[in-house]
């Protein structure tokens, strides 16, 4: 397996990271506010590649073709703004793919589908009984197409809707399992 230290470059006046990444085969839709794009990428760096620690990157990953039900292992360029422009965030872009794996079947993951107060919102749309997230993932919810609208109406102070999924397609995911939840770790 390929190891890559960080590289320093010059370019940028010192502001630019070259260095390994994965990404993980599920995104955490979001609203383009909280991010810029409309999704969350679960990323590892460093010596965190291949643990189970994963963090949400909220950033766009340039020149990156994901698609869903894919683990990437990629080289990319983390480009910092100029300190002097307020509110601007690092830049990000691949370099090279090393690595992309598709996950079976079988592998299911959880994501946030809605949160209650302080913060009420919602990371999935309803159209005629059909659902999809916010970011235009399709969700097949079968059984449990009644039950979201009924939990997405009962949210409470700080809980969230958290579903679990497995991949059908690159467009699509199919929902195993609802629960209503506190707040995780770090998302006070």
């Amino acid at each position: 397996m390929l190891s890559l230290t960080v590289l320093f470059s010059c370019d940028d006046d010192d502001r630019t990271e070259v260095y390994r990444m994965r990404i993980n085969h599920f995104t955490q839709p979001a609203f383009p506010y909280y991010t810029h794009g409309n999704t969350f990428h679960f990323v590892q760096t460093g010596d965190d590649i291949g643990s189970n620690n994963w963090e949400m990157l909220g950033q766009t990953i340039h020149d990156l073709n994901y698609e869903l039900g894919y683990v990437y292992d990629i080289i990319v360029k983390r480009t910092d703004p100029d300190p002097n422009l307020a509110d601007a965030t690092p830049k990000y872009t691949v370099v090279s793919v090393i690595r992309q794996e598709k996950v079976t079947n079988d592998v299911t993951f959880t994501i946030t589908l809605a949160r209650g107060e302080p913060l009420a919102e919602s990371y999935v749309t309803e159209n005629t009984g059909t659902y999809e997230t916010v970011d235009g993932i399709n969700i097949l919810c079968e059984s449990f197409c009644n039950e979201i609208q009924d939990k997405l109406g009962s949210l409470k102070t700080n809980e969230l809707l958290r579903g679990t999924f497995r991949h059908v397609d690159g467009e699509t995911i199919s929902l195993v399992n609802l629960e209503i939840t506190g707040l995780l770790p770090n998302q006070d």
